[in-house]
């Protein structure tokens, strides 16, 4: 019996001290805020931005994204550009519907009550959950919430107080509970260019020269054709 507790106690000192590295670690790094937290699994982009409150695990946060104020993202892989809005949840894991209880007290060792009856895992722990997917440029409003194992593709937008239950095309905006496509933000021929030119893998130094062709209000082909191949000649 005390062999058994002082197991527990060196393991809840391990995952204290682990705890207390990752702040460590964070604090002295500038684009997160103090007040956030990015566990140890997580890879965060230097010209990336975590706002206060917000929580990651095992999140791969792209260049030029951040993430709002009192966010969490689970198992995320997050692409270059993406905006995410204030207290959302992305990555929402699921709890077990097809037992007595959908506690995780019963199913996992660890949980989130703080207590276990498990003696294995009968369900996917935090870190086996499927991983959530934003591709480039994706914006999601504040409060909405996105299940694990979706795809937000390209360009699209998740509207604030959504529940994103399935992938989300390129360049769509979809709102409501479950969430809808309520239209695309271009046409299907801007859509399909920019999708071909893949403007989000050039380097800094590229976008800043043709910038003003991101403040163009329904751009045309022809906008995106004179400032990309313009800037391929360069």
């Amino acid at each position: 019996m005390e062999s058994s507790q002082a197991t527990r106690n060196n393991k809840k000192s391990d995952y204290g001290m682990k705890k207390l590295i990752t702040f460590i670690r964070n604090v002295f790094r500038h684009n997160i805020s103090i007040t956030a937290y990015a566990d140890e699994y997580s890879q965060i982009a230097k010209t990336a931005k975590v706002h206060r409150f917000a929580k990651l695990t095992s999140t791969r946060l792209g260049e030029h994204s951040y993430i709002g104020v009192g966010s969490w993202t689970t198992c995320c892989d997050i692409g270059p550009y993406c905006s995410i809005g204030a207290n959302t949840n992305v990555g929402l894991t699921p709890h077990t519907l097809d037992t007595i209880s959908s506690s995780p007290i019963f199913q996992l060792k660890k949980n989130a009550t703080g207590i276990s009856w498990a003696d294995k895992d009968y369900a996917p722990n935090i870190l086996d959950t499927p991983r959530t997917r934003l591709e480039a440029d994706v914006w999601i409003g504040s409060n909405a919430i996105v299940m694990s194992g979706v795809t937000l593709h390209t360009g699209c937008v998740v509207g604030a107080g959504a529940v994103v239950t399935k992938d989300v095309p390129p360049y769509a905006i979809v709102a409501g509970v479950p969430a809808k496509v309520l239209r695309y933000r271009f046409s299907p021929e801007i859509i399909n260019r920019l999708m071909e030119i893949q403007w989000w893998k050039l380097s800094d130094e590229k976008i800043t020269r043709i910038k003003d062709v991101f403040n163009i209000q329904n751009p045309t082909l022809e906008d995106l054709n004179k400032a990309f191949t313009q800037n391929e000649q360069q």
